[in-house]
């Protein structure tokens, strides 16, 4: 997360004992897939989820520009909720082309969803957005619906810089 405060530029003096209002801005972009077993498959147990193709590291400085230096698969996502089908991501910006998938393995098969074909044509994940993906996976296909999102307000506060 970055923050930004320039007192509509006119800077602040040390001196000056007000709270400075700093607004925090994700990076980084959020995926959330909601997996759903459809025809085919009985049940979702032992699923297991990676993502592949995405940016996994990237050089940032306070100035805002980012340089991504490797690609490579993003193995086992966990549930954010335990005993759930609910996943989620934090993950660099990227366009998306065919190379980023989501493999889902259950009941010894696997499927694989390219995740820029989405019902919403969600073509990139851009920073401080969130996108929600409903995946039901059925022995023949894997059919995904898609949302962009606001990313959770993680509150508010004020400090003082000395």
């Amino acid at each position: 997360m970055t923050a930004f405060a320039d007192n509509t530029g006119a800077g602040y003096d040390k001196a000056n004992t007000s709270a400075i209002n700093l607004r925090f801005k994700h990076q980084l972009a959020k995926i959330v897939i909601n997996v759903a077993n459809g025809a085919g498959i009985p049940n979702l147990t032992g699923l297991t989820v990676s993502i592949e193709g995405m940016n996994t590291n990237a050089d940032f400085d306070l100035k805002g520009t980012a340089g991504i230096t490797n690609i490579s698969e993003i193995v086992a996502i966990t549930p954010f909720d335990a005993g759930s089908n609910n996943y989620e991501a934090i993950l660099l910006p990227v366009t998306l082309n065919n190379t980023h998938v989501v493999r889902f393995t259950v009941g010894g098969n696997t499927y694989i969803w390219t995740i820029s074909n989405n019902n919403n044509n969600i073509t990139a994940f851009e920073s401080s957005k969130k996108y929600t993906f409903n995946v039901t996976i059925n022995k023949e296909e894997v059919q995904v619906t898609g949302a962009i999102d606001v990313w959770e307000n993680g509150g508010s506060g004020t400090g003082i810089g000395n």
